[in-house]
């Protein structure tokens, strides 16, 4: 059995919040991790039958670069809504940035 999925990207848009932009994709979610570049990912999930054995997974990509610089927003880190000394919520991983 082979499965084909593809994912067709018709329009990126960029918001620009402060120092940072957004860049976003209609009907994708984000990649979040404290830190890190907050990007647009489509997250696949497939049913496959019980007792089934993947052999082995391909896939194939297009890029396209977006024109221009970006600094990318990071996704915020976790805060405790019960303490009274917020940490700072946009803090760049630098391994990263």
């Amino acid at each position: 059995m082979s499965i084909s999925i593809a994912i067709g990207v018709p329009e990126v848009k960029v918001d620009v919040l402060g120092d940072y932009d957004l860049i976003s994709v209609p009907n994708l979610g984000y990649y979040l991790h404290p830190g890190a570049p907050i990007v647009p990912v489509k997250v696949v999930t497939l049913k496959l039958p019980l007792g089934s054995k993947v052999l082995g997974v391909e896939y194939s990509a297009k890029y396209k670069q977006l024109k221009g610089v970006y600094r990318v927003l990071p996704t915020p880190q976790p805060q405790r809504l019960d303490e009274v000394k917020k940490q700072p919520l946009i803090l760049e991983d630098p391994s990263i940035y």
